[in-house]
């Protein structure tokens, strides 16, 4: 199952089967709050489940081997807030994410339409090998060429 998921400074929008919902952040959430069991962590985990309860047998059966596949657009206004390790760890427990791509917001995207974050995935997403404790707006992206030393 894919989900979409961007996290703007005063929601998270999550698109699963094309069923869109948004769930209403506090100030401080990116930076205290999103990894602590929390009303809005829950409900964020309960909307997954639900869309999970529609799989048939053998689709919930090979949903137990290989998870979600998540896409999270992060806003330039909260990639100084998270780090990579938040984003994976929120990505695993609350969206079940078994492969998870992690996307600064480019400048000329439009995210009306979530699906289109799968495609820029590929050219923009983060390596995850890179220091998971810095803030995603200060990491690298996959496409820019690594140094040579």
């Amino acid at each position: 199952m894919n989900i979409y998921c961007e996290f703007c400074a005063e929601r998270i929008r999550i698109k699963i089967d094309g069923e869109e919902n948004s769930f209403q952040v506090n100030a401080g959430f990116y930076t205290h709050r999103m990894m602590v069991h929390t009303g809005i962590s829950s409900r964020i985990r309960n909307y997954v489940r639900y869309h999970q309860t529609a799989l048939n047998f053998f689709e919930n059966l090979m949903h137990k081997l290989t998870k979600n596949k998540v896409f999270i657009l992060v806003n330039p206004d909260v990639q100084i807030l998270v780090t990579l390790r938040q984003t994976y760890e929120f990505a695993g427990r609350y969206l079940d994410g078994g492969t998870i791509y992690v996307i600064p917001k480019p400048p000329t995207f439009d995210s009306t339409l979530l699906e289109h974050i799968e495609k820029i995935s590929s050219s923009e997403s983060i390596k995850e090998n890179q220091n998971r404790d810095t803030a995603i707006s200060q990491l690298r992206l996959s496409r820019t060429p690594n140094p040579v030393v």
